[in-house]
Order: C-alpha cells, then sequence, then structure tokens
C-alpha cells in the first residue's frame, strides 16, 4: 500500500494517505476542503506551479507534473506539499533513490506534518536494503496517534521484516557464493533444476528472448544439462526431448536417481488446467511419452514445480489451487500402491502463507525442505527457507536461510547436493554474467539436511565386460520394503540408489540368462557417508558358475534364519522357478572362529536352512545339495572383522 499512489490533488493526497493510517478525522471530500485548505508556502509562484503539477499527474502527464514540481520547489524550498508529492511521482516511474530523497526531504522540513511519510519512506528504503533506516522510520509512524488496528498491524509486520533484515546483515554466514562460470552461465536468466545423486550430472533452465531482434516481451525456455570433470563444469548441452514439440513445458526435475522426469506441461490438450504436472521414465536411454499425473493430484489451477523424493513416494509441488493460504502454496502428493497419486495435501500454515511459496526442493534425507517465499520473513522480495520434518511428519517453523545465501532481490532455486555439503543456487549478483545466475557454495553447518550416502554400480557381463541392461530392486531388509526399482541404463549399465543413514538395505539385480546379484549395505548412526561404488559382473547360468548370497543372515553360532533373510530368499526361490532346469548346490562357509570341527557342522546346518526355506517354496528337494565347508575356503583374511565377515557366507554354484 505505501509504494500504490494515490493519484490525487496533494492536500487530497495527504488526506487520503491519512485515511490509511487514522481515524477518519477528514471525512468530508477533498474537493470541498479545497477552499479552506492552507499550502505549507505562501509563494503564490510555487502555489501556481504546484497546483498545474497535480492536475499534469493526475492525468498520467509524470514528466510534465515533475517539471512543474521542480518549479514549484524553485520558488520555495520548504513547499512539503511539493515534496510529497514529488516523492509520490518518484515511486510511480519507478525511481526509489529520488523517492526517497524527497521524502526525507519532507520530513526534515517538518516531522509532524504528515506522519505517514515515515511509514512510506520505510517501505521505500526496506526495497533498497536500507534496514536500519527502515527500522527508524517504521518505528517512527508506530507512534503516531489514532492509527486504525489493521493499519498499526500491518507496520508492526514491515517493521519486523526491518528489523529481521538489519540482524541477518550484521550477522553473514561467512560462505562465498562461486559463479559456476561460463560453461553454464550467460547473459540470460539461468535456473537451477536438479542434480543427481552421484554430483555428477546437472539440469538447469536457460530463459532467452526467441527473437533477439524483437522487443523482450517473447521468451522461451531451454533445457540444458551439464557434467562434472575434474572440479570443472562442461560446457552446457542443450537437453532435447523427442516429445518437446507437444507443447509448453517447464520446471524440469530429475528424480534422484535420474531415471524419472517431472516436469509443468502447460495448455497441453490432456490437461486438466493452466498447467500440469507430467512424468516421463527413463527406459534403455530413451524418454517415454510423457504422463499426465492424474486428477487426484493435478487440478483446474496452476500446478507447477514439481520435486520427488528419493525413493519417488512423495512429490512436493506448487499450486495456486483454491483452499490454499495465499497466492501459491506447497503441496505433497503419495504414491499410492494401485500407482495412481493421492490427492495433494497442502502443507500447512507453518509453511504457507499470504503471500507466495515457490520451488520447492525436498532433500534425498526425505526430511529437510528447501523452498522460496516472499511470505516469511526476509531481505526483501523472495528469499530461501529451509524446514526440517520430524517423526510425527510435522513440518518445523521455517528458518531464512541468511545472508549472503538471500539478498533483497530475489532469490528463487536452490538444490542441496546428498551429501548435504554443497548447494546450488540461482541469484542475480553485479558480477555475474547477467540477469539469474547458477551459484555453488558449502552450506553451513546449521542449514545442511541429514547426509545421505548411494550407491551407483555398473553392470556388466563378467565374461565380455559388456555394459548389460538389466533389473534391480532395493529394499529395506527390515521390512522387505522396495524403496527404488528400475533397469540400468543401456549405455553404461548403471544404476544409482539414496541410501538413507540408520537403514539396512538389500540391492538385486537380475537379468534372464544370469544369476541374480546381491549386494548388502548397512547404515547404522555412525556410518561413513562416503558412496558405495561397485561394479557388478553378472556370470552367464552354466555349470560351475558361481555367487555369495550376501543378504542370507543368521545369528552368531546359530543356523536359523534370521527374518531380514527373507528378501534374498525369495528372490532365490523365484530364480529357480524362472530356471527350473538347473540343479544347484548351497554351501555353508564360516571364519575361523572356534574349533573346525563345530564350524563344518554349523555351515552344513545353515545350508541345509536355506534349503529347508527353498522347499516350503515349492523348489524340489531333489534340485539342490547342500555342504558345509567351514573355514576351509576363506575369501578374505581372518584377521580383520571385515574380513571374518566376508568369509561367514553362503554360496550358490551352479551344477
Amino acid at each position: 500500500m505505501e509504494n500504490e499512489s494515490s493519484k490525487s490533488q496533494v492536500h487530497a493526497y495527504s488526506i487520503a494517505l491519512l485515511s490509511l493510517f487514522f481515524v477518519a478525522v477528514l471525512s468530508f471530500s477533498a474537493s470541498a476542503q479545497r477552499d479552506s485548505y492552507v499550502f505549507t508556502s505562501v509563494s503564490k509562484k510555487a502555489i501556481a506551479a504546484y497546483t498545474k503539477a497535480e492536475k499534469a499527474f493526475i492525468e498520467n502527464k509524470t514528466a510534465l507534473a515533475e517539471n512543474r514540481l521542480n518549479e514549484a520547489l524553485k520558488a520555495d524550498q520548504n513547499f512539503i506539499e511539493a515534496w510529497l508529492l514529488l516523492g509520490d511521482l518518484y515511486m510511480e516511474v519507478g525511481k526509489p533513490t529520488e523517492a526517497i530523497a524527497a521524502f526525507k526531504k519532507a520530513i526534515v522540513i517538518d516531522p509532524t506534518f504528515f506522519p505517514p511519510a515515515y511509514g512510506i519512506l520505510g517501505g521505500l528504503l526496506y526495497d533498497e536494503g536500507f534496514y536500519d533506516e527502515a527500522v527508524a522510520n517504521f518505528s517512527s509512524a508506530l507512534k503516531a496517534e489514532n492509527i486504525r488496528p489493521e493499519l498499526r498491524n500491518q507496520l508492526k509486520k514491515k517493521l519486523e521484516r526491518a528489523e529481521f533484515a538489519t540482524n541477518a546483515i550484521k550477522n553473514p554466514h561467512h560462505i562465498t557464493l562461486n559463479n559456476l562460470g561460463p560453461n553454464i552461465n550467460t547473459a540470460d536468466d539461468e535456473f537451477v533444476n536438479s542434480i543427481r545423486l552421484d554430483g555428477q550430472l546437472l539440469l538447469f533452465t536457460r530463459k532467452f528472448q526467441s527473437d533477439p531482434n524483437a522487443d523482450n516481451t517473447s521468451f522461451e525456455e531451454g533445457f540444458f544439462i551439464s557434467s562434472i570433470t575434474e572440479e570443472t563444469w562442461t560446457s552446457a548441452q542443450p537437453y532435447e526431448l523427442a516429445w518437446k514439440s507437444i507443447g509448453n513445458m517447464g520446471a524440469l526435475a530429475f528424480s534422484p536417481d535420474g531415471n524419472a522426469l517431472y516436469f509443468a506441461g502447460c495448455g497441453w490438450s490432456s490437461g486438466l488446467g493452466s498447467c500440469d504436472i507430467y512424468m516421463s521414465k527413463l527406459i534403455s536411454d530413451e524418454w517415454t511419452l510423457p504422463k499426465n499425473l492424474g486428477k487426484n493430484l493435478n487440478s483446474s489451477a496452476w500446478d507447477s514445480q514439481p520435486s520427488v523424493s528419493a525413493d519417488g513416494k512423495e512429490l512436493y509441488f506448487v499450486s495456486n489451487r483454491s483452499g490454499g493460504f495465499g497466492g501459491s502454496d506447497l503441496y505433497k502428493s503419495i504414491l499410492l500402491e494401485d500407482g495412481n497419486w493421492s490427492k495433494p495435501i497442502n502443507l500447512g500454515d507453518q509453511l504457507n502463507t499470504s503471500g507466495n511459496e515457490m520451488a520447492p526442493y525436498i532433500h534425498p534425507d526425505g526430511k529437510t525442505l528447501y523452498f522460496s517465499s516472499d511470505g516469511h520473513l526476509g531481505l526483501g522480495g523472495s528469499d530461501i527457507f529451509l524446514s526440517r520434518k520430524d517423526e510425527a511428519d510435522r513440518w518445523s517453523k521455517p528458518v531464512n536461510m541468511g545472508v549472503p545465501i538471500n539478498s533483497l532481490t530475489n532469490e528463487i532455486n536452490l538444490i542441496v547436493d546428498a551429501s548435504g555439503n554443497q548447494a546450488y543456487l540461482s541469484a542475480k549478483s553485479e558480477s555475474g554474467f547477467g540477469g539469474y545466475d547458477i551459484y555453488t557454495f558449502s552450506l553451513p553447518e546449521a542449514l545442511k539436511p541429514n547426509p545421505v550416502s548411494f550407491v551407483k554400480a555398473i553392470v556388466l557381463d563378467a565374461e565380455t565386460s559388456m555394459p548389460l541392461v538389466a533389473e534391480y530392486e532395493l529394499k529395506l531388509l527390515q521390512t522387505a520394503e522396495t524403496t527404488l526399482s528400475g533397469t540400468t541404463s543401456k549405455k553404461e549399465g548403471s544404476m544409482i540408489a539414496a541410501l538413507i543413514r540408520g537403514n539396512n538395505y538389500g540391492l538385486y539385480i537380475k537379468k534372464e540368462g544370469y544369476l541374480f546379484h546381491s549386494e548388502s549395505f548397512i547404515l547404522d548412526s555412525t556410518s561413513s557417508d562416503k558412496p558405495f561404488l561397485i561394479e557388478v559382473r553378472l556370470q552367464s547360468i552354466k555349470k560351475n558358475s558361481k555367487i555369495v548370497l550376501n543378504n542370507i543372515y543368521f545369528d552368531l553360532n546359530k543356523s536359523v534364519l534370521k527374518p531380514e533373510s527373507n528378501n534374498e530368499l525369495m528372490v532365490l526361490a523365484k530364480f529357480l522357478k524362472d530356471n527350473s532346469n538347473i540343479r544347484i548346490e548351497l554351501s555353508g562357509h564360516t571364519d575361523n572362529t572356534g574349533s573346525e570341527k563345530f564350524n563344518l557342522q554349523l555351515s552344513k546346518e545353515r545350508a541345509e536352512s536355506v534349503l529347508s526355506f527353498l522347499v516350503k517354496q515349492g523348489i524340489e528337494k531333489s534340485r539342490i545339495e547342500t555342504k558345509g565347508y567351514g573355514s576351509l575356503i576363506p575369501i578374505s583374511s581372518n584377521e580383520t572383522e571385515e574380513g571374518r565377515r566376508l568369509n561367514r557366507r553362503t554360496e550358490l554354484q551352479i551344477l
């Protein structure tokens, strides 16, 4: 309100502004008061010029109005009404520095003449980043008497924002924002979208004029990717999608594993609103045709800016649909067992305000949400905030990420790598390449998410070393819940998946004609965040092919299968059913702790426990031989705990 012009005669202008801040002490019309109004100037020349300025200003002739006001002030430098109207005029034409000077002059001449000027000046100073001065002026505005309650509340909120900004400026984070350089940034706007779990692939949007020779009202968005080599981002390449011509699209975001793409399609024939959220999957290195995520999730309004959790089961996005708290709100939808998305859940008034919340980014830890807002306490425009989810799925009060991450300009997009150490931000800077550039910086400790590890596997043929397109499934050993599944890439035979600290995982990789492969990842609260980089060499199904069943577990010195073995045992049972023509040997192995007689017996009993499970699943007993080798065939040193752990194993061999 303080930045809106009343466009009335200055004494009427003054009354109009007074009415915003005070009880209606002047309830009669401005025109009725003209004859009785006494100007602060006695100069007839100044008053005549000022009256002409009023008329020009009302008629939107701002240049003429400015000239007439300068004439009035030349005739009388202490003409308060002229300074007030000149300040309003400069606000109207977008000259905040000049407007500030004009309002300051009016206040200096007579601090009591027009108390609302303090509030107007405070708003201008805040918008320009002069937070200390804004605090002083908002405080002065609040000292006036008879302010209407709703307007006093507005002033209090503005004072609170200015005080917050003042404190943030005085207590910056000691970090440096590093521009990603000319391989990424240009004179156009670059907006960061997502980064793959391994931090090796960056997806971003570039907004540019569709015709450089035309006016600046026609823009297009292009999508680009870059990979990192020896800490340097390669020259960004257009990310072409075969179906891009279907219609306008934006707000692209990879799933953390890079195998799904979520985005907003606007004005599409399959859409339900102005923009809907769509998804495409990467299968054999080709993106499938986009699928609208359906009427449960999308609405007849604007739905955009998706961000998906590491397990692909939660989708965060922005919508201006009815029933929210403000212009645009943050929502979450959950993937149902039938493959459809649930009706969205508004994230509530803890996160959403009467303003606009935008650009959510859910970290792979699943508990830390970064987003942009112009409704929470900030430094001006939109700032970046973070909120954390507790065990009851309640979001904490958002924390402004402070200076220099936020500034008096708009901060819109922020993403954080899996480790939680490195962040990427779209921001404007005079030292940049132009418009919005992408910057990276080390996150202060207090702003970090929970660190997330990941497994990256390359799947090859054991004999030819050629990449294989194989199916993979990542399961929680504790619950048998599948957290991620898919197929490895055609080009590299690769897959990647997030591993959250505190969980135990089993990874299963299989391909027709090959023995399956399993891995286990045990991540307790003290586990390292170092990623697991593995090479899996699948063996073809033939005589003497052998694998270790890595996810079969027994208690110490016992042969009873632990519940977390069920995942692996069911995979093994299915493998034997799918390959009914093979016979196998199941062999048990131990470390060298204890007597060899005991170890031989224990290893034999463990192999027989696996056999019993398989028989219960319908596998013919005659197809399976069991043997116990004790500690006779180690695959690692028994001098270390890790070596002994590897030696305690169950193996499968094709007979």
